[in-house]
């Protein structure tokens, strides 16, 4: 379906990049859908290709790199030695990857550039379950071992430049790992030659480059960001009608904000503590771009109670606010109470 207000399925860019990152969202679309045509896009498929794309597969093949070169290199790149079949294989895929890759980024076919790119990237995970250097390390067999871990680094050296125009930071935040000086997304194709990374060359911090997403945890954070949106409806249009018997099951109070911190990671995203009167609670809700901590706290506002917990971000959120938000999204108002009243108060 198109997108449309009536049938609730509008996208906004802005939410998903805040949620997933501007790279993995932006990876998603120019790998799922043709430049210039028309697509269908699912925040699920968004998800799972983040799990399975970036945190499993250029993301393991980092973790897994940096470490074994820790383990067995002291940190430092090894030297090669003489190469076998499977580095062979390896290497003439990656030169044949490289010019693919070109090929279909000189006709803006990037989702079959990113295709190919993610060939090698597997790539470099099934060579490594078939070379064993955690193997070849108990066996004291240096020259070996150090051409596998050679090679694994160059994969990711050329990977970290195939991704850089889709994922600037990403590509950036690789070879810093890597030990390597520069920006990957300021360097030329042309440049690029295998086998040109000195050996002895120290590799940096190793970082997870993608979190997996728990999926039982995003459905629930889901859910509650779907149930917010219920709550707004656009001007003009009215959602089925309900009895009072309805309303009467929404369970809502007063409560006043205690305090207030941002959630690292989500520009949107803050987690408040609340006073119940006969409870403290904390929520989690996306109105830092309207209000400052100081704004929000000693607020008496109205909470619903009785919605179901969902982990947002690592964090329990028991309850939600209400809020009134202007036609262009880019006004909101807390519902709060004109007066003293008792903490914990029903709302009728």
């Amino acid at each position: 379906d198109k997108m449309s207000k009536s049938k609730g399925n509008v996208v906004d860019p802005f939410e998903m990049a805040d949620l997933y990152g501007v790279d993995a969202f932006r990876y998603f679309l120019l790998r799922e859908i043709p430049f210039g045509a028309d697509g269908d896009f699912s925040e699920a498929a968004l998800v799972q290709r983040i799990n399975s794309d970036l945190a499993n597969d250029l993301g393991n093949l980092l973790n897994r790199t940096l470490q074994m070169v820790k383990n067995f290199s002291e940190g430092r790149i090894p030297e090669p030695g003489e190469l076998q079949d499977h580095d062979k294989s390896i290497r003439e895929l990656a030169e044949k990857t490289l010019e693919e890759y070109k090929k279909s980024m000189d006709v803006y076919a990037f989702d079959e550039a990113l295709k190919s790119a993610w060939t090698l990237i597997r790539r470099g995970n099934k060579y490594i379950d078939e070379t064993m250097p955690w193997k070849l390390g108990r066996e004291q067999n240096i020259e070996r071992l150090g051409t596998v871990l050679y090679t694994l680094q160059e994969v990711l050296r050329l990977s970290a430049l195939l991704v850089a125009p889709v994922m600037p930071e990403t590509a950036l935040r690789i070879w810093g790992q890597l030990g390597i000086e520069g920006d990957p997304s300021k360097r030329l194709f042309d440049e690029y030659t295998w086998g040109d990374r000195a050996p002895g060359s120290p590799t940096g911090e190793k970082e997870v480059l993608f979190p997996r997403i728990d999926l039982k945890e995003w459905e629930a954070e889901k859910a509650q960001r779907d149930a917010r949106k219920g709550l707004q409806p656009d001007p003009g249009e009215h959602e089925e009608e309900i009895t009072i018997d309805d309303f009467r099951k929404i369970e809502l109070r007063v409560a006043k904000i205690t305090s207030v911190e941002a959630v690292p990671k989500a520009d949107k995203l803050y987690k408040i503590h609340l006073d119940l009167g006969y409870e403290r609670r904390t929520i989690v809700s996306g109105i830092r771009e309207a209000y400052t901590p100081e704004d929000l706290e000693g607020m008496r506002i109205i909470v619903i109670c009785n919605l179901k917990p969902a982990t947002i971000r690592g964090v329990q959120s028991k309850g939600m606010l209400l809020a009134a938000e202007t036609p262009d999204g880019e006004g909101l108002a807390l519902l709060t109470v004109d007066r003293d009243i008792p903490l914990g108060a029903r709302v009728r």
